[in-house]
């Protein structure tokens, strides 16, 4: 439920039980959910968590690290704990300005890490995703309305930042090929409403 006269964004967050146990048992393994899905509602402050009964009992870890020892979690940081009751749980970790990471823990079974970010490029087509310099890169495309001109990148595919928030790509790209694994872009005439399909002959590479 959102919290009144509080902005923020509700995400749904579905959470993936590992089928292996981290204790070395998986006696337990029948009576663990394999997808458990929460309800979050991230504000500037903090996020309230709401969860289904199935997930009643479990420890529900979280960190803005995303490699956090959950056996030690209080020493990650803004490592946190709650045990699921009903009731929902206010998490100060992930914000609408800062990304954390949610596990969930039944018996000896635990849940992979689901990034909770409210950071993210628009729905797109004709732009380019490359892999380079340990990272993944989404550059350029079009919205349906408007040619592009912004990079993204991520680590892990999951939490994105937007690398060129001051526009160093030239406006209404669209990118066309990749030169030893750095995007290349390929700017196009006309206007952002009205584009005219006459390419031009100049190349920018974008140098993260």
């Amino acid at each position: 439920m959102k919290p009144c006269g509080r902005m923020g964004t509700l995400l749904i967050v579905v959470l993936s039980m590992a089928l292996s146990s981290c204790g070395g048992g998986g006696g337990d393994s029948a009576s663990v959910p394999s997808e458990i899905a929460v309800s979050t509602w991230i504000g500037a402050v903090g996020t309230q968590v709401s969860f289904p009964a199935t997930a009643t009992g479990s420890s529900f870890y979280r960190s803005t690290d995303a490699h956090c020892d959950l056996d030690n979690y209080s020493t990650c940081t803004r490592g946190q704990l709650d045990i699921v009751n009903g009731s929902a749980v206010t998490d100060s970790a992930a914000t609408l300005s800062r990304p954390a990471w949610y596990w969930l823990r039944q018996g000896t079974h635990t849940s992979l890490a689901s990034a909770i970010n409210t950071t993210r490029f628009s729905a797109r087509y004709g732009h380019q995703a490359v892999a380079f310099n340990g990272k993944l890169w989404v550059v350029g495309g079009n919205d349906g309305d408007t040619y592009l001109n912004d990079v993204w990148s991520s680590s892990d595919g999951l939490v994105w930042h937007m690398t060129n928030a001051c526009g160093s790509l030239p406006g209404m790209t669209t990118v066309t090929k990749t030169m030893s694994g750095l995007p290349v872009t390929a700017p196009i005439g006309g206007s952002a409403t009205t584009p005219r399909f006459t390419f031009s002959d100049e190349l920018s590479v974008f140098k993260p």
